[in-house]
């Protein structure tokens, strides 16, 4: 049996004695430790527990490297995602942040976000990457920049609006449907009410079917031809095909689409361009 993950609050209020306290991020009122991490191996079980006592301590760097040494073993886990987070957060909160911290925290919580199916720990970690970019926004309105997040582009957006499989699920029905309508119309002679019911049914099946193709083949597409990262440094250049160049700062999410060499191919709502592939963490996942 192995530790807990520490609650997102105790992050929270260590920011918010910080120098680069976030004090108006709300803290979630249900922010406990909520979940336990499946590690088998008892290597592994022996790291977690250690990185937790090292958080529970006020040692943020001796529990990033036990976390990050789990992470290395390719072991997905929220429970060890959120302590990662923490662990980053925490030497932020202490003043000792090295490059990236913040990007590296925000890149935890995204993954316990992503992988947990509790909503307690989904909260805390939404809180937590509100507090963090919180920080991030205020840094960049320092050196006169600020930070936009940009909208999905909108075929893509409805593309994921019904999440995995969805819109195959939505084009497997109007398959259904259309076959029974199809039927209807076989079914008597011209004029009859079945030739009306399987002509009514086919105009309004066609168009569905023909969406729910179209949207299942985008997000299957999207889903399998990349993947997401988050930023970490605290500002990339984004340079697309025209030589327009736009500014991303630290704990962005992006989404890789090609991975080839030192650059890849990122996109960041309706912007596209390469970056350097050490500006980024990729976020695991379990599929």
């Amino acid at each position: 049996m192995i530790g807990r993950p520490l609650g997102a609050v105790v992050m929270l209020m260590a920011l918010a004695s910080a120098s680069t306290a976030v004090a108006q991020a709300p803290a979630p009122a249900n922010a406990a430790p909520v979940v336990q991490a499946t590690v088998p191996p008892s290597t592994d079980d022996d790291l977690f527990r250690l990185g937790n006592d090292a958080l529970q301590a006020g040692r943020p760097a001796e529990a990033i490297g036990d976390f990050e040494a789990l992470a290395d073993r390719e072991h997905v886990d929220p429970a060890i995602s959120f302590n990662r987070g923490l662990a980053y957060a925490g030497r932020v909160a202490i003043d000792r942040a090295e490059p990236g911290d913040v990007g590296q925290a925000i890149a935890g919580f995204e993954e316990a976000r992503a992988l947990t199916r509790d909503d307690a720990l989904r909260d805390s970690a939404d809180a937590s990457i509100v507090a963090l970019r919180t920080v991030v926004a205020k840094r960049a309105a320092r050196s006169g920049g600020s930070v936009v997040t940009p909208a999905t582009p909108v075929s893509l957006a409805i593309a994921q609006s019904l999440g995995k499989s969805g819109w195959a699920y939505v084009a497997l029905g109007a398959s259904a449907l259309l076959t029974l309508a199809l039927f209807f119309r076989l079914r008597r002679g011209t004029g009859s009410r079945f030739e009306t019911a399987g002509n009514l049914g086919i105009v309004l099946t066609v168009p569905l079917l023909a969406a729910g193709l179209a949207f299942a083949y985008v997000e299957r597409t999207d889903r399998r031809s990349g993947y997401d990262a988050v930023v970490i440094r605290e500002r990339i250049e984004v340079r697309d095909a025209a030589g327009k160049v736009d500014v991303v700062y630290e704990g962005a999410k992006v989404r890789v689409t090609s991975d080839v060499g030192d650059r890849v191919h990122v996109r960041y709502g309706e912007l596209e361009g390469n970056v350097d592939r050490t500006s980024l963490r990729r976020l695991a996942s379990l599929d």
